[in-house]
């Protein structure tokens, strides 16, 4: 019987991005339609904090130049994972967390997949393929795995919007699609992931390269040139015109411990291992290889495991049987590369790129190399099925290497049969010798169940999909039914599977008022610090029965920056960049959770200690026993005081009165000193370029004291002292990016009274 479902053949301009809209509506529809959010990675722990902070300091009239709240006050806006300058970060200032998350996420994810369909159009693929490759892209687990790290998501979001505007400049060539390639690139910095932008730069140049060499068999030394020179003129471009953020950033870089490149096994210590390369084949879900996302979500959004559907597995296999397309060989040429860098120190070629690549020594993770993958898996997807649409197998040359019959059909069906058959073996082997198995490769119980449950899952899609294009070539089913299928099985697969990936709470957790510990009620006071003894970050987060109340166990320790929820300033916390004398003098005070210096700690202002242990010593007092311990440093110093000397304590005076404009104006105080005798006023924040200071209206020096804060030499008497934090060169860069924002716009109306005007007299002429 042949089965039959009308679809239309040619789809209408719109319908596949009404069919792109919808996919994404109904995959995120728990995120839309219900009181849940997603909960898990750096979301609480980052970036609800630093939206947080940006919201209310812009709420109340100040740009948070400075925050205080983490390692003794780091630059806020000048990093730029805070992603302060980038458009759509407005959603965070106009809603709350809660409600901004959701809009954030979901124009991304729209984005993504109107730019990946006109992409894959514009490489002529027809709307069918097209929408194939798209569902491949949006909703793999590197993809979104980027929903709990928003600046990735935004960076990488961005990155086929970036290759559509310059493919269509190298074929049109029209400097208005070059123009959009920098403002497109432009946002993808601002969004805040230098790694995700450095290697769409990689992709964005190789795929340059392989465009402009499409027509010819070999490229003119001069023409390599003049392709070098361009690319790296519009990566000036790309980086004047953000450069409020790309010129702060570079100057916090600088001083920051993550200035100097990494040792290599440091930076490639999150390596894929061969072992992860059986997720691509295995999925991630309830009956997967993978169910502890609590403890994996971690792999995925490094990379390191990936999952991009069955079907997809399918496809990639059968697109070996169709004429290949040197497009298509670069494809494959892209998909290799990036499995070979993401495996990092298990090869020897990611050493070499670490060795000889100067970028590549700042780079961590060798896993974000999957971004090379997407696209080119995703135009591999629409190449096989596009191919599904216009050949059949007897017009494959390819398929005479297997002379088994004439039947060219059943040859491939053979194929992958022998595919089956090798997975069932496998499969049958780690049934009926589990004991060997787990013994051998040292597995638990668990993990060994879903390797077994995975095999399985893979086995039975796979085959239903040989059977579909089977039944497909024998014209038992109609082709509008098949793809139809096709498109079906992809969506379902991915949202089934890679759904948890991204486990979700009620958004309470969000809410405008934070939640309280009993820790955070114990630890009030903004002239003092808090700090933790041990890496409160590396405790598990699996101890409890559900992810609600695990995360509130891990977050009653008030880990990485979720102080600032509450006003809490940290002597430690969590900084991407953070200052490098000041974290080498931390490690002088505390390391692996024992304090090697307390007169140090003192000096450093804080005043509670939370940690694991119990620390014995007359200067502390416990008072907090629970899930962490809360020890009270008796002889802390405060944030302002005086001392005879700059570089070793003599205390003067220990506690001023001080002021802001309001609660979250940190880049200005107002402090007034009284002393019996000269001194150093200390103000114990990092000593950082662009703060300034008056005594008395008066300018004076700041000088950097004990090595890392920033003190004033004051007289005797009463002064009244101000300080402000203005970043170095911010003028400049404004400068700098207004003079290219104009030129492009002065382009724009140019073009629109000249060229755009003749441009139409001649269609009509025509």
């Amino acid at each position: 019987m042949k089965l039959n479902l009308r679809i239309p053949a040619v789809p209408g301009p719109s319908i596949p991005y009404i069919f792109i809209f919808l996919a994404v509506i109904i995959f995120f529809t728990p995120l839309i339609f219900t009181s849940n959010n997603y909960f898990i990675g750096d979301i609480y722990t980052q970036f609800y904090p630093w939206k947080f902070f940006l919201q209310k300091s812009i709420q109340s009239g100040n740009v948070p130049f400075w925050n205080p709240l983490v390692y003794s006050g780091v630059p806020f806006a000048a990093d730029v994972q805070k992603g302060v300058f980038y458009p759509l970060s407005i959603f965070f200032l106009i809603f709350g967390f809660s409600t901004a998350f959701k809009i954030y996420v979901i124009t991304h994810f729209l984005i993504m997949g109107f730019a990946v369909y006109s992409l894959l159009r514009r490489y002529g693929f027809s709307s069918l393929p097209s929408c194939a490759g798209v569902m491949v892209f949006l909703f793999n687990t590197f993809t979104l795995s980027k929903i709990n790290f928003l600046s990735a998501l935004g960076s990488y979001s961005l990155m086929p919007l970036i290759l559509l505007c310059l493919l269509n400049f190298i074929s049109k060539k029209e400097i208005s699609y070059l123009i959009l390639f920098i403002l497109s690139f432009s946002l993808s910095v601002l969004a805040g992931h230098p790694p995700t932008a450095i290697y769409t730069g990689l992709l964005v140049f190789l795929f340059w390269i392989f465009e402009t060499t499409k027509n010819a068999e070999k490229l003119p030394p001069k023409g390599a040139l003049g392709i070098i020179f361009l690319f790296l003129f519009s990566l000036l471009l790309v980086v004047l015109l953000s450069m409020p953020q790309t010129g702060l950033f570079y100057e916090l870089l600088s001083l920051s411990s993550r200035g100097a490149a990494f040792e290599y096994n440091t930076a490639a210590a999150t390596s894929m291992s061969f072992k992860n390369l059986w997720a691509f084949i295995m999925p991630a879900g309830i009956n997967g290889f993978s169910t502890a996302f609590l403890m994996d979500w971690k792999s995925y959004a490094m990379g390191m495991m990936n999952y991009f559907s069955i079907t997809g597995v399918f496809l990639v296999f059968l697109s070996l049987f169709y004429p290949k397309t040197r497009l298509y060989k670069f494809c494959l040429f892209m998909v290799v590369f990036s499995v070979i860098m993401a495996l990092g120190k298990n090869t020897p070629v990611h050493s070499w790129f670490f060795t000889f690549l100067p970028f590549f020594s700042l780079l961590r993770h060798p896993g974000f190399a999957m971004t090379l993958f997407v696209v080119p898996c995703s135009i591999i997807i629409a190449f096989t099925v596009e191919n599904i649409l216009t050949l059949t197998p007897a017009h494959v040359p390819i398929i005479n290497r297997f002379p088994y019959t004439a039947d060219f059909s059943g040859k491939i069906f053979r194929f992958f049969a022998y595919i089956i058959i090798t997975f069932t073996v496998v499969l049958l082997l780690l049934i009926l010798n589990h004991d060997i198995v787990m013994k051998n490769y040292n597995l638990s119980p668990r993990t060994e169940l879903n390797l077994i449950s995975g095999l399985f899952i893979f086995i039975f899609i796979f085959s239903i999909n040989a059977l579909l294009f089977f039944f497909r070539e024998k014209n038992k089913i109609s082709p509008n039914f098949y793809f139809f299928t096709l498109l079906f099985m992809l969506f379902f697969e991915l949202s089934y599977f890679i759904s948890g990936v991204n486990p979700m709470v009620s958004d309470i957790i969000y809410g405008n008022t934070s939640l309280k510990f009993d820790t955070t009620s114990l630890i009030k006071a903004s002239n003092y610090k808090f700090l933790h003894t041990d890496d409160v970050s590396s405790r598990t987060i699996t101890s409890a029965g559900t992810l609600l109340s695990a995360q509130m166990d891990f977050l009653s320790g008030i880990p990485s920056n979720t102080g600032i929820l509450y006003g809490l300033s940290d002597a430690g916390g969590y900084n991407p960049v953070e200052p490098k004398l000041y974290t080498s003098y931390l490690k002088s005070v505390i390391k692996d959770g024992v304090i090697l210096d307390y007169d140090k700690l003192s000096l450093l202002n804080v005043k509670y200690l939370i940690t694991l242990a119990e620390i014995s010593s007359p200067n502390f007092e416990k008072i907090y026993d629970g899930n962490v311990k809360v020890f009270k440093n008796l002889r802390a110093l405060p944030v302002f005081f005086t001392s005879s000397s700059k570089d070793s304590l003599d205390l003067i005076v220990g506690q001023y009165s001080w002021s802001r404009r309001n609660e979250y104006d940190y880049s200005s105080c107002k402090v007034d000193v009284s002393i019996g005798k000269p001194g150093y006023f200390i103000f114990s924040n990092n000593f950082y370029p662009g703060w300034t200071a008056y005594v008395d209206n008066q300018a004076a020096v700041i000088e950097k004291c004990f090595g890392i804060y920033m003190g004033i030499k004051v007289s005797e008497g009463s002064h009244e002292i101000i300080l402000a934090y203005t970043p170095t060169n911010l003028k400049l860069y404004f400068i700098l990016h207004f003079i290219i924002m104009l030129s492009f716009i002065l382009f724009g109306i140019t073009w629109l009274f000249t060229t755009a005007p003749a441009a139409n007299r001649l269609k009509q002429n025509i």
